[in-house]
């Protein structure tokens, strides 16, 4: 009888434990999330407290009876009551707190918690298992090695937790932006298997950028058949040269109506060449290979010889080629992903988010981290070879570009006066490089869209103007 009421006792405990550490798991996730989600999605710290805390319980439970020694009953009663006081103190600490400092009261007191079954857990298996033959220097490795996974633990929670602290007494800095319109909510931007994304065709959408409700711009945004920038030209007559143009949203035209682009500008001043403006906000030096690649500039530009021209932002096109951690999680999981092979040329690895995997969650967990964002940090740091990467995808796209319309040059519009180590390499390479000759300086007067940064209409004619100049100065960019 004592035997029968011993098991169902155990049984009884067994089941407790069981749903108690299901229950402690899934409340943690919830109370975490409801007093900072920052850090719920920051599963380095909490993960790992509760899966040592676990792992210690089910030690000083389960341990002795697969080894023969010791008594279930009291190890499981332990584990089961462990897990109880722990779920009691989070209970109990998120039912009491309501100050504003909620959040760091409770977390710290769960973690407090967490730590104190951890301590008790390895202090009980410390001393039951010499029964089960293992040596002294055994239990006090494990012992080391999970305490210490433990202390990490604390410290970066602690980390965490004071880092958000300063985050939400920081004052807010800049003017709050904001779109209107159906610029973002109509569609108007495609997935594309090849690119990463692609303008929607034949469409017009309306854009107003507003600053603080400030009225920045209000324009329309219209595409052709091939879901290219509009570009207003004169009348085709057959015998015009094309101006095939790559770049982001500053060659796109942010604010700029469909006349005020660089192409529209450049074919107003230029009547002899057929401007086409390939430009997308938020691509980046790679889509412009890809293009290249694919064959659609080929198949999309009636007139067989002309000039290209990339429109190339210094250090900017940089973190776009190599996806940087801002720009992955924010615009470009799906761009192209190229990487260099020995000999110096760009190999295409699918996309970002399908080329490299352990890269990608180190960027989902660093910046889901409160010191990360509290610091500044962004990944990864510029090195040498991203520079040569962004060179090398220029001129690879010089060469396929050639290669389809002989007879044809091909130019690069640096937009700042900067000469970055890309600029140096193309330029070794006789790349034809054109800089800011008449146009003033990036964040002139009316130059740029004060709190957005995009050019306005007088930028782009300007930088029409020093294009034109230099193509008519220079003549080179022919392999």
């Amino acid at each position: 009888m004592n035997n029968q009421r011993g098991m169902k006792r155990d049984c009884f405990v067994a089941g407790l434990l069981l749903c108690t550490c299901m229950h402690f798991s899934r409340f943690w996730t919830e109370l975490v999330s409801y007093t900072y989600p920052s850090i719920a999605v920051f599963p380095a710290v909490y993960v790992l407290c509760a899966l040592l805390t676990l792992a210690w319980q089910i030690a000083a439970g389960w341990g002795p009876f697969v080894t023969g020694t010791g008594n279930l009953s009291e190890h499981l009663r332990f584990g089961g009551a462990s897990a109880c006081v722990a779920n009691a103190a989070l209970w109990l600490t998120g039912g009491l707190v309501v100050s504003d400092w909620n959040d760091v009261v409770v977390l710290c007191a769960a973690e407090a918690c967490m730590l104190a079954v951890l301590v008790l857990s390895a202090g009980r298996f410390y001393s039951t298992w010499p029964a089960a033959g293992l040596s002294r220097r055994t239990r006090f490795v494990c012992l080391a090695f999970l305490l210490g996974a433990g202390v990490c633990g604390a410290v970066i929670g602690t980390v965490e937790l004071i880092s958000a602290i300063a985050l939400n007494r920081s004052p807010a800095t800049g003017p709050v932006m904001g779109f209107e319109g159906d610029y973002l909510g109509s569609h108007f931007f495609e997935f594309d298997k090849e690119i990463g994304q692609r303008l929607a065709a034949d469409r017009t959408v309306h854009c107003v950028r507003t600053a603080d409700s400030k009225v920045l711009w209000d324009v329309s945004y219209s595409t052709d058949e091939f879901g290219r920038r509009t570009t207003i030209r004169q009348d085709y007559d057959g015998q015009q040269k094309h101006a095939v143009f790559f770049g982001c949203s500053y060659l796109f035209g942010e604010g700029s109506t469909d006349a005020e682009t660089i192409p529209s500008q450049f074919a107003k001043l230029q009547p002899e060449f057929h401007a086409y403006n390939y430009g997308v906000p938020g691509f980046g030096t790679q889509q412009m290979l890809a293009l290249l690649e694919s064959d659609r500039i080929r198949n999309e530009v009636v007139e067989k010889s002309g000039i290209a021209v990339y429109v190339y932002l210094q250090e900017i096109h940089e973190s776009r080629v190599i996806g940087g951690m801002q720009e992955f999680l924010s615009f470009a999981p799906n761009y192209p992903f190229y990487e260099l092979e020995s000999d110096g040329t760009p190999v295409r690895r699918g996309d970002f988010s399908s080329g490299r995997v352990l890269t990608n969650a180190f960027y989902r967990i660093a910046a889901a981290s409160n010191f990360v964002r509290l610091m500044g940090f962004s990944f990864p740091a510029r090195s040498d070879r991203h520079y040569q990467l962004t060179a090398a995808l220029i001129l690879q796209s010089r060469r396929l570009y050639q290669q389809q319309f002989p007879e044809s040059d091909f130019v690069v519009v640096a937009w700042y006066d900067t000469k970055t180590p890309t600029l140096q390499y193309l330029e070794e390479a006789g790349v034809s490089v054109s800089y800011p000759r008449s146009r003033p300086n990036h964040g002139a007067p009316n130059m740029e869209y004060v709190g957005d940064g995009h050019p306005t209409p007088l930028a782009n004619r300007f930088c029409a103007e020093d294009l034109i100049t230099f193509i008519a100065s220079s003549g080179s960019g022919k392999e």
